[in-house]
C-alpha cells in the first residue's frame, strides 16, 4: 500500500496553521457553551397579583404588593421591577407616576431579611432595582412578597400599566 504525500509550501501551511487553531478553538468553546447550557432553565413566574394600598390617580405613599408563585429557590442578589405601560415591557413609565421615594417594606417574603436589601429607583425609566450584594434564597417557591412603599401612582385615569418583575 502505498502513501499519498502532498507538501505545501511552507509560508502557507503556517498560515493555515496560525488561522485554524483559533478557529477550531472558538469552534469548541462555542460547542461547549451551547452544549453545557441544555439543562438550563428559569422558572416562569405564576399566579402573580399585584395590589395597591390606594388606586386613585395621583394618590402618593402608595404601597405596591406583588405577590407570586414558582419563585425560583436559589440564590438572587437582584430583584427588578419595571412599571411599564407595555406588558412586554416595550412601553413607558406611566404619565405622573413617581417612584422616586421608593422603600422595600420590611413585611417582604420573597427574601428572608428585607432590611439587608436596598432599593434603587430610575424614575425617568420607571425601573425599581432592590439588590443586596451577598444575595439570599427564597424560603419557598410559592406566595412570595415583594412590597414597594412610597410610590405616586399614575396621573391618567382609566389607564392600566404594567408591574414587570425580574430577579
Amino acid at each position: 500500500m502505498s502513501k499519498i504525500k502532498f507538501k505545501l509550501p511552507s509560508a502557507i501551511s503556517r498560515k493555515k496553521v496560525k488561522i485554524t487553531l483559533p478557529v477550531v478553538g472558538l469552534i469548541l468553546a462555542l460547542v461547549y457553551f451551547f452544549y453545557s447550557t441544555v439543562g438550563v432553565s428559569a422558572a416562569a413566574l405564576t399566579g402573580g397579583s399585584l395590589t395597591l394600598s390606594d388606586s386613585q390617580p395621583s394618590a402618593t405613599s402608595v404601597s405596591y404588593t406583588l405577590e407570586f408563585d414558582n419563585v425560583t429557590t436559589s440564590a438572587i442578589k437582584c430583584i427588578r421591577v419595571e412599571f411599564d405601560t407595555a406588558a412586554d415591557g416595550s412601553g413607558s413609565k406611566p404619565t405622573g407616576m413617581t417612584i422616586t421615594g421608593v422603600a422595600l417594606g420590611g413585611s417582604s417574603s420573597y427574601i428572608p431579611t428585607p432590611g439587608n436589601w436596598s432599593p434603587s429607583a430610575d424614575n425617568g425609566t420607571g425601573v425599581i432595582q432592590i439588590t443586596y450584594a451577598t444575595g439570599e434564597t427564597p424560603a419557598s417557591s410559592s406566595d412570595r412578597t415583594v412590597i414597594l412603599t412610597g410610590i405616586t401612582n399614575g396621573s391618567t385615569a382609566g389607564t392600566g400599566y404594567y408591574a414587570l418583575l425580574n430577579t
